[in-house]
């Protein structure tokens, strides 16, 4: 995975526990990440223009910027959120025979989800209930698919905000569960079945700056004609969160899967990703939509 080294390298953490309260999400306006993905695919992934283009990759990196803002109350537990793309860019490999129209269609998704947005449920403590792509056409059986890809592409994305923080936001430490995580389901169209068992931890408190180390393992298998593969997955995170904003400012993950011996192995699935907060007026360096640097 060239270029995200930093994630990989930077997921150690001392397995001491130490206790910390206030950790609870608060939405009580909108906030602005940066998220970067990187993710590479054993079974390739078709991306497709809305007419006739399409490219076949096995490697992706998504950097974005959004808004999210919240649209109502979901009762006392969280909030429906609209998460607006502020800015995107697109980087793949490409399979070869598929390299003509990379490009071309690279450019037409980035317009795609720059015009689009994400709609999300999400509680206080920091758990996606339902996430959905909204503004990508879907009126026939090729945009459907085009945009299921899309989805999944910032599902994966966007597993970046679905971190579990313990209960009533109070840890007196010892670890807590954090099971059924976003980050830890199949690129799949079809979806994922199985669970990643894991636990989180505090690592140390600096200000009102909590650390969080997190580590889980499981199999996975996709809803499909091929239910019978199972991937072994495993899950090391590394969280800040910000008692006093009630956000969380930092978080890096990587997620590594394989298939089991029983199931004819293979090429690896990996994902890694970083959030950080960004205030409203902060200015990025974006990286430009294009092929992925060797």
């Amino acid at each position: 995975m060239r270029g995200l080294a930093w994630a990989l390298l930077a997921l150690g953490w001392s397995s001491s526990a130490f206790a910390a309260t206030g950790l609870e999400w608060s939405f009580d306006a909108a906030r602005r990440y940066q998220l970067v993905t990187r993710l590479s695919i054993p079974q390739s992934v078709e991306l497709m223009a809305e007419k006739n283009l399409s490219t076949i990759v096995t490697e992706l990196q998504v950097d974005l910027v959004t808004t999210c803002t919240p649209v109502a109350p979901l009762g006392k537990k969280g909030w429906e959120l609209k998460c607006d793309i502020d800015e995107i860019a697109l980087q793949s490999n490409v399979v070869s025979g598929t390299d003509e129209n990379a490009l071309e269609v690279l450019a037409e998704v980035d317009k795609t989800l720059t015009d689009a947005w994400v709609e999300l449920d999400f509680t206080k403590d920091g758990r996606v209930k339902s996430f959905d792509l909204e503004g990508v056409a879907k009126t026939d059986r090729r945009s459907g698919y085009r945009a299921e890809v899309l989805r999944l592409i910032l599902q994966k994305t966007f597993s970046l905000l679905d971190f579990k923080l313990p209960k009533d936001g109070a840890d007196a430490g010892t670890p807590w569960k954090t099971a059924d995580m976003m980050a830890n389901t199949l690129f799949s169209t079809s979806g994922s079945g199985g669970t990643v068992d894991g636990a989180s931890h505090v690592v140390e408190t600096v200000g009102t700056v909590v650390t969080i180390g997190t580590s889980g393992e499981g199999h996975v298998n996709s809803v499909a004609t091929d239910s019978d593969i199972l991937w072994a997955f495993t899950y090391n995170g590394q969280s800040k969160f910000d008692t006093a904003l009630g956000t969380m400012v930092d978080h890096q993950h990587l997620v590594e899967a394989v298939r089991t011996a029983t199931t004819g192995g293979g090429a690896p699935y990996v994902m890694v990703g970083r959030l950080l907060f960004r205030k409203a007026d902060e200015r990025i360096a974006m990286p430009v939509t294009g092929i992925l640097p060797k």
